[in-house]
């Protein structure tokens, strides 16, 4: 009789049924080059050439950290080169670049950090700040900028 490491199976079959409960929510799917969990804290992190669709939203990045409580995602954190595409509605869509997203989904608010830029893709303005807060419930966008890193607002006259 061969001598399995039971706890480790039940640690794998545990995660692929907590991967396996993201992807099939129809509202979040992950791709990922490498994957983590530790089931105690309710915490997966996915590395390597991140693919993130969340409900109608589009996220690329290096890192993502999906915290959960019984299988139900709670916060998203997203890290490095994050090129995202943030859709309210067929009038209000973004295409943004940052460093760091948090994204609560009990409030629905995306908050993107690090050098953000915002291209608003319906009214073709530009819009840039340290840090962006999108609320996707009241389609809100508040700008936060510094002395040294002011918020700036590039609107296109020629249309």
């Amino acid at each position: 009789m061969q001598n399995y490491n039971y706890k480790f199976f039940a640690k794998a079959i545990l995660i692929i049924l907590a991967l396996t409960n993201i992807n099939f929510a129809k509202t979040l799917s992950i791709q990922s080059l490498k994957s983590e969990a530790n089931l105690k804290q309710g915490r997966i992190i996915f590395t390597g050439q991140v693919k993130m669709t969340l409900k109608d939203h589009f996220i690329k990045a290096e890192k993502v950290v999906v915290m959960n409580k019984n299988n139900v995602v709670k916060s998203l954190e997203v890290f490095q080169n994050i090129e995202a595409l943030v859709k309210f509605d067929a009038n209000n869509s973004y295409q943004i670049k940052a460093q760091k997203l948090t994204y609560k989904t009990k409030t629905k608010d995306f908050r993107f950090e690090g050098n953000v830029s915002i291209q608003d893709i319906q009214k073709s303005r530009l819009l840039k700040g340290n840090v962006v807060h999108l609320n996707e419930v009241n389609q809100s966008i508040y700008i936060d900028g510094s002395e040294q890193n002011p918020m700036q607002v590039i609107f296109n006259l020629n249309q």
